[in-house]
């Protein structure tokens, strides 16, 4: 009996193992592709291996009751519960690649995983061409030009000094000038370095030298000077004090004119330095401007005078235009009057006072008297060859013989018999006093 009982079993072991051979031997299905994207569609039921209804099969033989099924018996119907099953099998397939973690919706900050990250706001910058740049802001920042300082204190503009009473280091060139004694002297023109450039009483026998001027080159002093015998003359020395020598001696042929003497004055050089004028005044009354020329050793009546009863015959000072071509003459009267420097033609008066000196500006600049005032308060004015005059800057310089320094940057007045100056800018403005060293008779180069 037991043996019967075993039999269908034996024929149903037999019944399996040639299936699972016949399913070993047909091809192998493919498994499904997973889907890799969001929205791809699930595997069905109608999708899944052939293989299925034996692992089923074989579920329920091992776990179900001993049951004597025919040989030829269909299988039972597959439970609706498979696809799970088989499903889960596939996911786990090794050949199958997991899909990767699902991301958030891009927003317009996101970045893709591969762009390159942007540099950080601290990396250093690359050096530069020159020289690193510093990291202080401090700090001066390199250039390939004039470096340039940022601090944080502010530059102070340079100042203009104020006016003053003391000698100002300014002033530029030299002067030259006498005193009460025999020498003549030369020093810087605010007052310093003073030396004595000769002492004219032992080689002249002088009492003084008055009126000294320096030749437009500068190399050169002309000067008058006043013999004890009561002669004069006018010299000429170098401007280290050596080479000194008369150029006109009031004994020349040329000057005589009747009985007594004659006294020179004023020498004053023409523009271009090649001539000497001066004038001479007589016992009789009579008077003349006249010139030397130095080349020639010549000298040439510029124009005379007789006396009247004025006394506006006699000039006492000539002074030359920066072109040549006029003479600026004080009288005794002192009335002023431009003539034409190669006749004395013309005799423009153009003011009263005391002239000083022509000007860049081809003005005629003297010292006009008022009232209730001495010479050295006198208001400088100007005037053109036409005789046209007005005040200068507008009436707010003051001095005698006004003249200007050589280069046209200062007008200078005399305060005082022997000083002090004052000076003032081209314009007129920042009027101040300087000290001369007790000189007078100044003359700025």
């Amino acid at each position: 009996m037991s043996g019967l009982r075993q039999r269908p079993v034996r024929l149903i072991l037999l019944l399996v193992v040639t299936l699972a051979l016949s399913a070993c031997n047909s091809p192998r299905p493919q498994p499904t592709p997973i889907p890799t994207q969001i929205g791809q569609a699930t595997p069905t039921p109608g999708d899944l291996p052939t293989f299925a209804p034996l692992v089923t099969a074989t579920a329920r033989l091992i776990s179900g009751p001993a049951t004597m099924l025919p040989a030829t018996a269909t299988p039972p119907p597959i439970p609706t519960t498979a696809p799970a099953i088989t499903a889960t099998s596939v996911r786990i397939a090794p050949t199958v690649t997991p899909p990767p973690p699902t991301r958030p919706p891009a927003t317009a900050t996101s970045l893709p995983p591969t762009s390159k990250p942007l540099p950080a706001t601290a990396t250093p910058l690359p050096p530069a061409t020159n020289t690193p740049v510093p990291p202080a802001t401090n700090t001066p920042v390199p250039s390939t030009d004039t470096p340039i300082i940022i601090t944080d204190t502010p530059i102070e503009p340079t100042r203009t000094p104020l006016p003053s009473a003391t000698p100002m280091p300014e002033f530029s060139g030299l002067i030259t000038g006498q005193r009460n004694d025999t020498n003549l002297y030369q020093a810087n023109a605010d007052g310093s370095n003073l030396k004595v450039i000769a002492d004219v009483a032992d080689p002249l026998n002088s009492l003084a030298p008055q009126f000294p001027r320096w030749s437009p080159d500068g190399s050169s002093i002309v000067f008058l000077a006043k013999i004890r015998d009561g002669s004069t003359g006018i010299y000429l020395i170098k401007r280290d004090g050596t080479g000194l020598r008369q150029i006109v001696s009031d004994q020349r042929p040329e000057l005589q004119r009747g009985p007594g003497g004659v006294a020179l004055g004023w020498p004053v050089w023409s523009p271009d330095g090649n001539q000497v004028a001066f004038t001479a005044s007589y016992i009789n009354g009579d008077s003349l401007v006249a010139a030397l020329n130095l080349t020639r050793n010549t000298i040439r009546l510029v124009a005379a005078w007789k006396p009247n009863s004025s006394e506006d015959y006699a000039p006492v000072a000539e002074e030359w235009s920066p072109d040549g071509s006029l003479m600026a003459l004080e009288m005794r009267s002192r009335r002023l009057t431009i003539v034409r420097a190669r006749d004395g033609g013309g005799d423009t008066t153009f003011g009263s006072g005391w002239v000083g000196g022509w000007g860049p500006d081809g003005r005629i600049y003297f010292s006009q008297l008022q009232d209730g005032k001495s010479r050295w308060q006198s208001l400088v004015y100007s005037a053109d060859s036409g005789g046209n005059s007005e005040p200068f800057a507008k009436g707010t310089l003051t001095g005698w013989l006004p003249r200007w320094s050589s280069d046209g940057k200062h007008i200078y007045a005399s305060h005082g018999a022997t000083g002090p100056y004052v000076v003032a800018d081209a314009d007129g403005s920042h009027i101040r006093r300087f000290d001369t060293a007790g000189l007078w008779d100044v003359d700025w180069r």
